[in-house]
């Protein structure tokens, strides 16, 4: 059996415009990350969702079936070789981050390293790579990976 190899993607998130648009940040950015011609920005795709600009949470999996980028929920972390898996594919995973405060958070998972570190790109605070340990569940109680998505280019 190989050793696990690291792989990672060229893919650009730009930061949130807004409290509470994760999504919007994330959804634009893979819209350009699969090549939609008609990739909308973070508040076009606002009022493509709400019918206006109103800055609030929208759930992940809507924005992305919206956008026809996802191809799959699955309700857990995913393991590192799902995530090389996806990655080696050409393809961003979508983490939901349950908050220990209450809400959520949506975070690209673009990359993973050869010892299982993740490359988080995430819309409020920029690209981080960590354990993915942490990232299923941050030692201080402040956050769980609770659900994935996987994405993709439009069929």
């Amino acid at each position: 059996m190989a050793p696990p190899r690291s792989c990672h993607l060229a893919f650009r998130l730009e930061p949130q415009i807004a409290p509470c648009l994760c999504w919007a940040a994330l959804g634009s950015a893979l819209a350009v990350h699969y090549g939609l011609e008609d990739a909308p920005g973070q508040r076009d795709l606002v009022i493509r969702i709400f019918g206006r600009f109103d800055p609030k949470p929208a759930p992940a999996e809507a924005v992305l079936q919206a956008l026809g980028l996802l191809k799959a929920q699955i309700d857990r972390p995913l393991t590192a070789e799902e995530i090389r898996a996806e990655i080696t594919a050409g393809r961003v995973i979508a983490a939901e981050i349950a908050l220990g405060f209450g809400g959520a958070h949506l975070v690209a998972i673009s990359g993973i390293a050869a010892d299982d570190r993740v490359q988080v790109d995430d819309p409020r605070s920029g690209r981080s790579l960590m354990p993915r340990a942490e990232l299923v569940a941050d030692p201080g109680g402040w956050w769980s990976w609770r659900r994935s998505f996987l994405t993709g280019p439009p069929d």
